[in-house]
């Protein structure tokens, strides 16, 4: 068979800015046997762009210069198409490199699939904006679609057999075609449609999109559809676009009230729509004022939201017993449940007294270390100490306190170690200053998000970083250690290891174990891809001497991230995972293993994992952004390059609007191959069985996050307000009154 055997439609109408770029990456593909391009009548000078290209490449054929939308288009160009394979890209969108020699490959390798996607990326060249498109791998079913459009359109390239088998696109969808297509692939060919866990499309948004410009019909067609393929659909779609609607992301059509135009819309939904969605949209939009957006915590915090104060004395503050009652979540396996026992031992290194108030996180998370059980304090009325050292979100410490009641906070000064990841602290936890009495932010970064709002409430604001000492570090990384964890994980004894931890549960978009992933290929590329794609591929020097591990918890709900990880690992022999509820000395032993920790993340507001792998003597390659830039320091630091990115809307929990940092890969993947290169000449040339670096390079990370130096910091600070505590109570936000 031909190399070039991809038709390639393009329908366009005045896509002058991006119509080049989406030309290249077509004719950039070697596959590619012609683009065939239906113009819809564009007046900005796109025909005369297509027509120099054509006489340049004469794989361009404009075959039509009218049509009657996008639907018609594709369909001009389909009966034109020669190709055994059809791919599909909008003339404002890129094809990933490589993307038709992957598909191509699959659908060679699997015969019997008709349609192969892969994995898609929304980007916006005006705000810098890049995102994953939420692809979920084919095995969902056709019910995937029940939540959402799951395949991104450029990535999608299918045989011609399968156009001739489908029939046409439907012309009476002006915006949902596409949607209409997939649905009626998967309903026809449920066991014939294959993904590829790579990049394969990359769609661009702009103002001039469909998606952009006519929204209530692309909210009103997907409903339509849903319903004509699965009996009725929920009111999901209509209720995003209303909420697109208050945020200002979509436009309300001219001449109408926004009231009037929701009607109109459910109105036209009623038959798709079951009884309960539509009694619940209107509702919810039609009655009343329109409500806030949803979030994950409740939105808005009150103290008056407070159970009452039990009807008992309250012990004032000057006489209470000079210590600490910690308040977090004690038992539970992840990040923030590290948190308060490491603030429990830095505390009791100096000699402060300390309760600890467990409150459940209720995410899932194990709750198998019992370290503090001895400690606990199961009084309703709060802990018995002066100071209360807070250990949990803000969303979180407000959940507590309204189950609790407000008598825990009564007569102690309260101080908040709330971990935060973006450089703004939310609108909606503004009012939680009112439950703190003194904020002890983890990093520069979180200080600096908090320093405002701390200023305008008259709140006294210290930068405390965090304990994330190892005891007896060296016995989790000596050579006989690192054999031993090895063996039992099946990686070669001299591979140069890249290792990462996250947690599924969190925010997998912060943590972005994806980057790690990528960034280690982008270093060091297979020798060839693999046996379901079956292209050579350039190799690199170094491609058979290293390996990726990466560790998570066990996912607790679906996620497409999961199975994405899942899959590329399966292609590639030196990449392994693991998702384990582990006690700590297992995965402090995990860590040791290792030679670099590779955080590709997009914030961080602490950064224990890269504190704790500094102290193992491991390499670490890290996005130079966040709480860890106060650590990132020294020989075994290699900072990322990054941009500015802002998040996408709905990803992280108050932080629409808000920026963080997109990793620079290629340069990740420049630094992993330094330091691979170091550690195995490293290897090659030391004179002793242990590995790891010079205990010169490693006390300046041992001592700073070492209880006996956190713990100095803590009991300062609470001697200073101890020494004025007539000053302190009178002070109190929450006193006995």
């Amino acid at each position: 068979m031909s190399n070039k055997s991809v038709s390639v439609l393009m329908p366009c109408r005045n896509a002058m800015p991006f119509l080049e770029a989406a030309v290249e990456s077509v004719l950039a593909q070697p596959e590619c046997l012609e683009l065939l391009v239906a113009d819809g009548g564009s007046t900005d000078g796109s025909l005369q762009k297509l027509e120099g290209l054509a006489g340049v490449d004469s794989r361009v054929r404009i075959i039509s210069r009218c049509d009657k939308g996008p639907a018609d288009a594709l369909n001009k160009a389909y009966c034109s198409a020669r190709g055994t394979f059809i791919g599909w890209l909008n003339a404002d969108d890129l094809y990933a490199p490589g993307a038709l020699a992957r598909a191509v490959a699959a659908l060679n390798f699997n015969p019997n699939w008709l349609l192969v996607y892969g994995e898609g990326e929304e980007f916006n060249e005006d705000t810098g904006l890049v995102q994953r498109y939420p692809t979920l791998p084919s095995s969902v079913g056709i019910n995937g679609f029940r939540s959402h459009c799951f395949i991104c359109q450029p990535s999608v390239v299918f045989r011609r057999t399968m156009g001739l088998l489908l029939s046409k696109f439907d012309l009476q969808w002006r915006t949902a075609f596409d949607f209409d297509y997939w649905l009626r692939a998967f309903e026809a060919f449920p066991h014939r449609i294959g993904y590829i866990p790579h990049l394969q499309g990359r769609t661009r948004l702009h103002s001039a999109t469909i998606t952009s410009k006519q929204r209530a019909q692309v909210a009103l067609e997907a409903t339509q559809l849903l319903a004509r393929h699965f009996g009725a659909a929920d009111a999901k779609r209509l209720h995003n676009y209303a909420l697109e609607l208050q945020l200002g992301i979509a436009q309300m059509p001219e001449g109408v009230d926004l009231v009037t135009h929701l009607q109109q819309l459910f109105e036209l939904a009623r038959p798709s729509l079951t009884p309960a969605a539509l009694v619940h949209i209107q509702h919810t939009w039609l009655s009343g004022d329109l409500p806030q957006p949803p979030r994950s915590e409740p939105c808005s915090w009150h103290s008056e939201n407070l159970q009452p104060a039990l009807p008992r004395s309250v012990v004032p503050f000057a006489e209470r017993p000079f210590g600490v009652n910690l308040i977090g979540h004690a038992f539970e396996i992840f990040g923030i449940g590290e948190d308060i026992r490491m603030a429990a031992r830095a505390l009791q290194t100096a000699g402060v007294p300390c309760s600890v108030i467990h409150h459940p996180a209720a995410n899932g998370a194990a709750c198998s270390d019992r370290t503090l059980e001895p400690f606990i304090c199961s009084d309703p009325t709060g802990g018995p100490y002066a100071f209360n050292l807070v250990c949990m979100a803000a969303p979180i410490q407000a959940r507590w306190l309204r189950q609790a009641g407000c008598d825990p906070l009564r007569e102690r000064y309260t101080i908040a170690s709330w971990p935060w990841e973006t450089q703004q602290w939310p609108d909606a936890w503004m009012a939680l200053l009112d439950v703190a009495d003194e904020l002890w932010p983890s990093s520069q970064f979180t200080a600096a998000a908090l320093a405002g709002p701390a200023a305008q409430a008259g709140m006294p604001l210290q930068v405390m970083p965090m304990a994330a000492e190892i005891s007896e570090p060296d016995r989790f990384c000596n050579a006989a250690a690192r054999a031993s964890t090895r063996e039992s994980l099946g990686i070669p004894s001299e591979a140069v290891l890249f290792g990462y931890g996250f947690d599924f549960n969190s925010s997998t978009i912060r943590k972005n174990p994806m980057g790690a992933l990528e960034a280690f290929q982008r270093a060091f590329p297979l020798p060839h891809l693999p046996a379901t794609f079956g292209r050579e591929f350039t190799s690199h020097p170094l491609s058979d001497q290293v390996s990726l591990l990466i560790k998570t918890f066990p996912p607790q709900r679906i996620s497409a991230e999961w199975q994405w990880l899942q899959t590329r690992a399966a292609e590639d022999h030196r990449i392994t995972l693991i998702a384990e509820n582990l006690p700590r000395d297992q995965l402090l032993a995990l860590y040791g293993s290792c030679d670099a920790f590779l955080s590709l993340h997009r914030s961080e507001g602490f950064g224990r994992g890269m504190a704790e792998a500094f102290q193992l003597g491991l390499d670490v390659i890290a996005t130079d952004f966040g709480g860890n830039t106060d650590f990132c320091t020294g020989p075994l630091a290699h900072p990322v390059r990054w941009r500015k990115n802002p998040i996408p809307r709905g990803s992280y929990p108050y932080a629409d609007g808000h920026i963080w940092a997109e990793p620079d890969l290629n340069h990740a993947a420049e630094l992993c191959r330094k330091v691979a290169l170091r550690r195995l000449d490293f290897r090659s040339n030391q004179a002793s069985s242990n590995y790891g670096c010079e205990l010169t390079w490693l006390s300046p990370h041992r001592s700073r996050f070492s209880f006996s130096q956190v713990g100095i910091r803590y009991l300062q600070r609470l001697k200073n307000l101890w020494d004025s505590r007539a000053l302190v109570a009178s002070g109190l936000k929450w006193n006995s009154g």
